[in-house]
């Protein structure tokens, strides 16, 4: 008899640990976790996300989610992603830059999908680095 229930909980076990794990989670590509909760419609280019309340309203090129969870948690999710925080409420894909301007002493991202994203001072030697500021 504890035979028979130990190879029943083996069964159970194998077929449960094989259906926990989503058909497109992969641990080797950076950011999985965080796309993970994204709807699948949306794809994988990740655009950028932008600090709401509790929330995060993450872009994508096919449209926008609203995701409930901190900046914080993110940003451990996405640290091996090629994007950066660059203001309080913003994170950027690097590779979704369009367009970088300065207005007087403000730096704006112009994003892919159209959005502008606001530099803080704070994260103006980061975008630098990047390679994003280019002349300016």
């Amino acid at each position: 008899m504890l035979i028979l229930g130990l190879v029943i909980d083996a069964l159970i076990r194998l077929i449960y640990k094989d259906n926990a794990t989503p058909a497109n989670y992969s641990k080797d590509i950076p950011g999985q976790s965080f796309i993970n909760r994204l709807p699948t419609e949306l794809g994988e280019n990740l655009i950028c996300f932008v600090m709401e309340d509790h929330y995060l309203l993450a872009y994508t090129n096919k449209g926008n989610h609203m995701i409930l969870m901190r900046m914080k948690d993110a940003l451990i999710e996405l640290k091996n992603y090629n994007g950066m925080q660059v203001h309080r409420s913003y994170w950027i894909a690097i590779d979704a830059v369009a367009n970088v301007k300065k207005q007087s002493r403000k730096t704006i991202l112009t994003m892919k999908n159209g959005i502008e994203i606001p530099v803080s001072r704070k994260y103006l030697v980061a975008i630098k680095e990047a390679g994003l500021l280019g002349s300016l």
